[in-house]
């Protein structure tokens, strides 16, 4: 399904520090976004009604959801939610790793007439980063976008192109993963749902069981016993 200019679109996004949600179509621009990073289940619902009541919208046309990395609680949330309304509704729902999303969102907004190269990190923990980087004027021309990584940041950075334009969401915590200074880093604004919209907008769409979150990370029980927590306790015993 290919979407046009008389569509609505809820856009929603709770996979990192933002709780963002977005109504956007003929006669609604209305924008959600609050720096939350745990009162996702709490804040996201509550604004999606909010503002479909406010606009009279009783189903949008599609969901554009962003998918992941980062928060499993979050990404969890968020992506749940796209999907649990997208079931309800019997509408699609278009999906974009939360890297793109915000890389493409720093390419329409805050360098919207630059070319560069850009970067994002994301605080993954564990002293790692979830991070991609694009140029930004192929990101505004539709090109395929940054491919997610789960990443110690010193390779990370060591990789970049030079005079890249490096942000991230916690710039002192991504700092002393890689014992630099936070000055390197420059933060990373709130993203616009809206951006969401629109990078996901002619993309394809699906319904709402094909929506998958994108972890990138394995939960640590996983990692430690991948064939299952009672055949690794009797290997190890």
């Amino acid at each position: 399904m290919n979407s046009n200019n008389e569509e609505i679109c809820l856009a929603i996004d709770a996979t990192n520090r933002w709780v963002l949600a977005g109504l956007y179509g003929p006669g609604v621009n209305e924008t959600f976004a609050t720096d939350a990073p745990r009162e996702s289940f709490r804040l996201l619902f509550p604004a999606l009604r909010t503002m479909l009541d406010r606009h009279g919208v009783s189903r949008p046309d599609w969901i554009a959801a962003a998918l992941g990395p980062g928060s499993f609680t979050g990404v969890r949330m968020g992506v749940g939610a796209a999907r649990s309304l997208a079931q309800l509704w019997r509408i699609p729902v278009s999906g974009a790793n939360s890297i793109h999303f915000y890389c493409y969102d720093l390419a329409a907004r805050t360098l919207r007439d630059e070319d560069v190269s850009v970067a994002v990190l994301l605080d993954g923990k564990q002293r790692r980063v979830y991070a991609g980087h694009a140029q930004t004027a192929a990101l505004r021309a539709g090109r395929p976008g940054p491919e997610p990584r789960d990443i110690a940041p010193e390779e990370f950075l060591r990789e970049l192109p030079p005079g890249t334009r490096v942000y991230a969401d916690d710039p002192q915590a991504v700092a002393s993963y890689c014992e630099r200074s936070a000055d390197e880093f420059a933060p990373l604004p709130a993203p616009s749902p809206a951006a969401l919209c629109a990078l996901t907008r002619n993309e394809p769409r699906v319904e709402w069981s094909a929506l998958r979150p994108l972890y990138l990370r394995e939960d640590p029980a996983h990692a430690k016993y991948p064939r299952g927590m009672d055949h690794g306790s009797r290997t190890n015993s």
